[in-house]
């Protein structure tokens, strides 16, 4: 199979009239011009080749974009890690590190930006009250 610039080449430098197709061209030559149409029809069917893949890559910048809030036992998770945290009775929301946990009923949070830490308790981890997620929400 030739590259794809040569049988256009050819094909541009050949005077296309009957007479001279038989004497210019060759089967070869229609061969592959006849596999690049193809191809080319075929990517104008499905641009991206391979419809499974799109899907996937869709269904990716779907995760990366999600910003559920975090179980609590995702929470668990993060441990050492910064989480957004939304306060939601006081109107407050702020970036924490998750820090030691207290017989997997309790936690204690870090403040980035506060020189003091926060306890939030597995019974009050609902959205009504206090949220934790792994991007700023805004």
């Amino acid at each position: 199979m030739k590259p794809l610039d040569e049988v256009i080449d050819k094909l541009e430098k050949a005077d296309l009239t009957w007479s001279n197709i038989k004497n210019n061209l060759n089967y070869e030559d229609f061969r592959d011009a006849l596999h690049y149409l193809k191809e080319y029809k075929k990517n104008q069917e499905d641009p991206d080749g391979d419809h499974q893949q799109l899907e996937k890559c869709r269904s990716l910048l779907q995760d990366f974009y999600r910003n559920d809030p975090l179980s609590w036992d995702e929470l668990k998770g993060m441990t050492g890690k910064p989480v957004w945290v939304e306060w939601t009775k006081a109107e407050e929301s702020y970036w924490c590190f998750v820090g030691e946990w207290f017989d997997d009923d309790e936690m204690r949070i870090y403040h980035i930006c506060r020189d003091y830490a926060d306890y939030i308790h597995k019974t009050i981890y609902t959205p009504d009250i206090v949220q934790a997620y792994r991007k700023e929400r805004k």
